[in-house]
């Protein structure tokens, strides 16, 4: 749909308008409004003010919450002065202004979850959080009651209902952090439903207790009659409702899949007028795609007798417009918006006018309907979601320029992703960033048929780990000394073997020693390979190139880590600090650092051949020139262990830790293994 003017949506509708009002010539079609808006009522507030602000945005209706009944009639003659339609906005399964008073009178009315407690005595999320259990006929006649005082009140147009679900066993994604949660599949702190008498009413008709079964949650009967107990009561409801002559409508979760999943409200059995999905994106994927992908959904499973309205956050800016396209485009046939009050631009809102105008015509053209081409279901890929996929890949380079303590953000270089897990609503997927070799896993939830959120985090290696022996020395070592030295102290050697890229398999043999003093660290190479070649002249020079050796370590839970690679002539490269700033150390850093190689030290081109070097080095602690270290004594560090030759005439890239880069880089802290300082 074209934004605000929708030129084309309204000649697509001229083109159709003479057949479509023929074919429904002999029908009788309710005309509701078509723009409405959630809002609370309250005494003294200037709502004459607040429905002159609608009449200005071409709303003519309001989902109204008030406190009693009287409050409807104060505000009802105050909007219909303004053409506006007004709905009783009602909390049913969840208590609200008379939460209080039923909680003192009758604790015995609350939901219980999977584990027993009751929301009478126990908080799920937050406090106002207080639902009724649905089988109880006395919350039923309770309710009914209630009902029939709201729909006396002359002038009401409509009962709108709210919060008629049981406590959301899944909430939306986004609010995962806000309690520190994390709900890829139903746990029993959320599972609510479990009240005696539901209980015993469902074994009358199932024959077993849910509480038996190893995992209820599977259990598709117990889901499914917590679901119909809702609509029972939604029904009776809509009984009442259309006895005193008043229109029926809800503002249930997303789709009736999805809702039926994370809070038992399969809203397409329930007998509605209008419904008012909450179709919150930004609780969800935070795409307007979500809206489409929903509203596809809810024509295809809501009540057919319903006429399907959606509900979206209030915006103030373009994106309100592209979510009521969204919507619009796919079935809907009007808009709900949480609240008016978040429009306040007044730019958007003449563009709110100008775009609530040209709809309304379309409506009238085409026979007050709203009817256009979408598909039939929607697609469950996310890799298609490109406004998704672009968030999913900003969240990236988020975590890429934190990890490297930076501002901008960094240019992505992604590999394959692949399927690690699938389970319940939830896949699994991890990926590379070949540019600064980190790994994402990246989670994907479809509660319903519908992409309804996701997540990205640093991927958790399984990595090695290695418990570093302490020796005790009365003076440092020198680097000639460190082999005897560890073989009386009966320290082992570690492969460094795995090969991380099938275009260089070749394995030559390494291995390596480690130990530590407390104030230094020593350690000790053997090799044995096909060529050898020193041509590093000096320090901090391009030993990589060279037969080299290399311990790469991260001394402290922060984004700085140190390389030291030393060629087999024992002239080493040492640099420090976090992946994209990496300073040189100093020539007294290097210095400090003690070395011997079986090779001596002078340099030479390459000589083919198998040939078996050993190379030692003394490392003081001094060596970490970012950070203050008094001591190695009980440190748990990060590190890897490499062995390279990028011009040998046979190049090779081995660790000790595996790593899983699309192409060789040994500067990838998430692949560190975990190195404990005895």
């Amino acid at each position: 749909m074209k934004k605000f003017l929708l030129p084309l949506f309204l000649l697509l509708f001229l083109s159709v308008g003479v057949c479509s009002c023929r074919q429904q010539a002999n029908e009788t079609i309710k005309v509701y409004p078509m723009f409405w808006t959630w809002l609370d009522y309250r005494p003294g507030m200037n709502f004459d003010s607040i429905c002159g602000v609608m009449n200005e945005l071409g709303m003519e209706g309001v989902l109204l919450n008030a406190p009693t009944p009287d409050d409807y009639r104060v505000a009802i003659p105050i909007a219909h002065k303004h053409g506006i339609e007004v709905y009783a906005w009602l909390w049913t399964m969840n208590l609200e202004h008379d939460r209080d008073r039923i909680l003192k009178e009758h604790p015995e009315w609350f939901s219980v979850n999977r584990n027993g407690k009751s929301l009478a005595d126990t908080t799920a999320y937050v406090d106002y959080y207080k639902f009724l259990c649905p089988a109880l006929p006395e919350v039923r006649e309770f309710i009914k009651d209630k009902i029939k005082s709201y729909c006396e009140v002359e002038g009401l147009n409509g009962i709108a209902i709210d919060y008629h679900r049981f406590v959301d066993v899944v909430l939306p994604t986004t609010l995962w952090p806000h309690y520190d949660i994390v709900q890829d599949r139903e746990y029993a702190a959320w599972d609510y439903g479990y009240h005696p008498a539901m209980l015993e009413k469902f074994k009358e008709q199932y024959g077993y207790d849910p509480r038996e079964q190893k995992d209820p949650s599977l259990d598709m009967n117990w889901r499914q009659f917590r679901c119909d107990q809702i609509t029972e009561v939604a029904n009776m409801i809509a009984g009442v409702v259309h006895s005193y002559g008043k229109m029926m409508a809800a503002s249930p979760f997303p789709t009736p899949k999805m809702a039926s999943r994370m809070v038992r409200q399969d809203w397409g059995k329930w007998d509605l007028d209008i419904v008012f999905p909450m179709v919150y994106h930004t609780f969800y994927t935070e795409d307007v795609s979500f809206i489409s992908d929903c509203t596809v959904e809810n024509v295809r499973d809501k009540n057919k007798r319903t006429i399907l309205y959606c509900g979206m956050m209030a915006t103030d800016g373009p994106e309100m417009f592209e979510c009521m396209d969204a919507a619009l485009d796919n079935g809907a046939q009007g808009i709900s918006v949480f609240t008016i009050n978040g429009l306040r631009s007044p730019e958007i809102r003449k563009q709110f006018k100008t775009y609530t105008d040209s709809v309304k015509a379309v409506r009238t053209t085409n026979g007050r309907l709203i009817k256009v081409s979408h598909p039939a279901v929607a697609d469950a890929d996310p890799f298609k979601h490109e406004g998704v996929m672009k968030r999913v890949e900003r969240r990236m380079q988020q975590i890429i320029a934190g990890t490297a303590g930076e501002e901008g953000l960094v240019p992505l270089a992604l590999g394959e992703y692949r399927l690690n897990d699938y389970y319940d609503a939830t896949r699994h997927y991890q990926v590379v960033d070949n540019n600064s070799g980190t790994a994402f896993d990246v989670t994907f939830y479809f509660y319903g048929d519908v992409l309804s959120g996701w997540d990205v985090t640093k991927a958790r290696q399984e990595s090695k780990q290695l418990c570093i022996k302490k020796i005790r020395c009365s003076a440092t070592p020198e680097a000639d000394m460190v082999p005897s030295l560890l073989d009386k102290n009966n320290i082992e050697f570690h492969p460094i073997d795995v090969v991380n890229w099938k275009d260089f398999p070749y394995k030559p043999e390494v291995s390596f020693r480690i130990a530590h003093t407390g104030k230094c660290i020593l350690l000790h190479y053997k090799v044995k390979e096909e060529s050898v070649r020193a041509m590093a002249t000096g320090d901090n020079g391009q030993v990589w190139e060279d037969a080299c050796v290399e311990f790469f370590v991260s001394p402290m839970s922060d984004s700085c880590y140190y390389n030291l690679e030393c060629n087999c002539i024992g002239k080493l490269l040492i640099q420090g600090g976090p992946l994209n700033n990496r300073p040189l150390a100093s020539k007294q850093i290097l210095n400090a650092v003690k070395r011997w190689s079986s090779l001596g030290n002078r340099s030479f081109e390459e000589r083919a051949g198998e040939c078996d070097w050993e190379l030692a080095l003394v490392i003081p602690i001094s060596t970490f020139f970012l950070h203050s270290l008094d001591t190695l004594d009980g440190k748990t560090m990060r590190g890897n262990f490499y062995k390279c030759g990028d011009k040998l005439q046979t190049p090779h890239y081995l660790s000790w830790s595996s790593i899983g880069l699309e192409r060789p880089m040994f500067h990838c802290p998430d692949y560190f293994g975990t190195l404990f300082f005895e």
